[in-house]
């Protein structure tokens, strides 16, 4: 899996390098969910140095993860997600000495209240049966089998997502509001969100001496701020 989608900058352009992409993958919760949810996927994307790199060692992969709304609300507004980029002098100077980042980050009211909470919707993308799913060794398969690799990443498949009209659809006033919306937002902030985020679990991977030293390194420093540029234009 990781062999797959990372091992080469193309297949990583082709996911990350586009609003489209990130808007399919990022912004909606069921393929957060699906992503960020669960220990073993957490796994796979965070627990190791090499994943890491590629997330986070480029400006474009910066400007992905931290240029829009949605985004923004997953990693800073709930009570845990801030104490854990917070809560040291180290990363409180990164991100709030700048002008700049902190009127990125902060000066909306729309960034700060996107994510609340619908028991019901949560049950249903949480649910045993639902993970079942998407984690079955046939889905995987589908997933991940050469024929499925070749579709996604054929060169008609990418103009399609890249082309203009895709791009227009997903930055639409209608899609925004529907991601943006009360029922969109009431997802996250559920007892079973909050509880995925505050398990030893998902603290000990944040936490850990590998996350650590990436978020505290002079390399994610200087990314963080070489991104100007990027997050001035996903604004728009």
């Amino acid at each position: 899996m990781t062999s797959i989608f990372y091992s080469n900058p193309v297949m990583t352009s082709i996911f990350y390098s586009s609003p489209v992409m990130t808007s399919i993958f990022y912004s909606n919760p069921v393929m957060t969910s699906i992503f960020y949810s669960s220990p073993v996927m957490t796994s796979i994307f965070y627990s190791s140095p090499v994943m890491t790199s590629i997330f986070y060692s480029s400006p474009v992969m910066t400007s992905i993860f931290y240029s829009s709304p949605v985004m923004t609300s997953i990693f800073y507004s709930s009570p845990v997600m801030t104490s854990i980029f917070y809560s040291s002098p180290v990363m409180t100077s990164i991100f709030y000495s700048s002008p700049v980042m902190t009127s990125i980050f902060y000066s909306s009211p729309v960034m700060t209240s996107i994510f609340y909470s619908s028991p019901v919707m949560t049950s249903i993308f949480y649910s045993p049966v639902m993970t079942s799913i998407f984690y079955s060794p046939v889905m995987t398969s589908i997933f991940y089998s050469p024929v499925m690799t070749s579709i996604f990443y054929s060169p008609v498949m990418t103009s399609i997502f890249y082309s203009p009209v895709m791009t227009s659809i997903f930055y639409s006033p209608v899609m925004t509001s529907i991601f943006y919306s009360p029922v969109m937002t009431s997802i996250f902030y559920s007892p079973v969100m909050t509880s995925i985020f505050y398990s030893p679990v998902m603290t000990s991977i944040f936490y850990s001496p590998v996350m650590t030293s990436i978020f505290y390194s002079p390399v994610m420093t200087t990314i963080l701020y070489s991104c100007y540029d990027h997050y001035s234009i996903a604004l728009l």
